[in-house]
């Protein structure tokens, strides 16, 4: 007969075990789930690697941790507009890309405290690194993107791509926006 407190600090699942001292099992199967990202009431879903697994992506203060996790949200519901991403390193899952969203601006190089664009400062080194994961980093096909669709203040690294082509962004039939973006080490 042992209480205790379980902290679980992610997403996923959890299965406690427990045996009493009669030899009776009790199996608890857990599973935390993230929140329903949502932009705020202007659009922008916020990105910040050092964000809550918790994060809505509502505001700075409800940031959500992955950019995977935005882009998705973003593809699913029209109301986003931007994903603001604060400085840090984001990856794709093992062997996957991003893929940019029609409609969707998605920036760069914040502190992660800003309010609005203008007071973004991609010179004071906050730096959005997108990083490769055995795959290209960012691959938009035939996704509908236009001059419209901005990617804004990255660096793109680490990429592989595909038949050696397209390490860092591969596009096929999209004409996107690259502004203040590095390419470096793809």
């Amino acid at each position: 007969n042992t209480a205790g407190i379980l902290s679980l600090h992610g997403v996923g699942t959890c299965t406690i075990t427990a045996t009493t001292s009669g030899g009776c099992v009790a199996i608890c199967h857990i599973i935390v789930l993230r929140p329903v990202v949502k932009p705020g009431a202007n659009g922008i879903v916020y990105v910040d690697s050092s964000g809550a697994l918790t994060g809505d992506g509502s505001s700075w203060a409800k940031a959500v941790d992955s950019l995977h996790v935005a882009l998705n949200a973003a593809d699913t519901s029209t109301k986003t507009k931007q994903i603001w991403v604060a400085k840090g390193t984001y990856q794709p899952e093992a062997n996957q890309s991003f893929a940019m969203i029609k409609n969707v601006k998605i920036y760069g190089g914040f502190a992660g405290t800003e309010t609005s664009l203008s007071q973004r400062n991609l010179a004071a080194g906050h730096t959005s690194i997108l990083k490769g994961n055995g795959s290209t980093v960012i691959y938009n096909n035939n996704n509908g993107l236009t001059s419209a669709d901005t990617l804004d203040g990255f660096t793109i690294t680490g990429g592989s791509g595909i038949g050696g082509d397209g390490g860092g962004m591969y596009n096929t039939s999209v004409s996107p926006t690259i502004a203040n973006c590095i390419f470096s080490g793809n």
